[in-house]
């Protein structure tokens, strides 16, 4: 099991160091990503992989409602590290600890809309009209005084409509009395045309 854990780990290390190389690289103007049909399924389990010993840490539950053929355009690299990587990484942030995180995915004629969905912090409307803003670090302290860099959001929007689609966020400030606070964000990706199809797509390849 440790062996296991331990190739994980390095597998994912592995595909970090690539994905800040591809972001440098877009950012640059040097690198034209090839989007190919990804299973979603597959792409958030990678991830959460990546995220368990921090969830288990703060004995957050994470409830998945993402159906096995469920096929978006994307790059997997990058939308392992860079999108859902930082998704998972301020959920968790600011999600308090033994709470849920809900992850639902949507499918509708074009598009699949992927929901991040957790009962924390929230954040301010002010924070929140600065949140995609590269210039300015809008990072806040978690639930248990975790520190970020402030530029998740702005990495994730970048990413995201590089694949063709946009995000959006709705977030609700914690308050003692009130149980309704926390945040959903809301990626939307082009639907792959993989979906539904029966013959086998391998991730991260481009159809045949």
């Amino acid at each position: 099991r440790w062996f296991g854990t331990m190739k994980k780990t390095i597998e994912n290390q592995a595909e970090l160091i690539e994905g800040v190389r591809t972001l440098q690289s877009l950012c640059d103007g040097k690198l034209h990503l090839d989007l190919a049909p990804l299973r979603l399924a597959e792409v958030v389990a990678r991830t959460e992989d990546f995220y368990e010993h921090k969830l288990k840490a703060k004995q957050i539950k994470l409830v998945k409602e993402v159906a096995d053929d469920v096929w978006v355009m994307a790059e997997r690299v990058t939308m392992v590290n860079c999108v859902l990587g930082n998704l998972f990484s301020n959920a968790i942030k600011f999600s308090f600890p033994r709470s849920t995180i809900k992850l639902t995915a949507s499918v509708h004629a074009e598009t699949v809309e992927l929901c991040i969905d957790d009962r924390g912090l929230g954040v301010s409307s002010d924070r929140l009209a600065e949140i995609f803003s590269s210039r300015r670090a809008t990072s806040t302290m978690g639930t248990e005084g975790e520190r970020g860099t402030g530029y998740g959001m702005p990495i994730v929007k970048l990413m995201v409509e590089k694949y063709g689609g946009s995000i959006r966020i709705e977030s609700k400030v914690f308050e003692p009395a009130d149980d309704h606070h926390g945040t959903a964000v809301t990626i939307t990706l082009k639907r792959s045309p993989a979906f539904g199809q029966d013959r086998e797509v391998r991730d991260g390849a481009q159809l045949s």
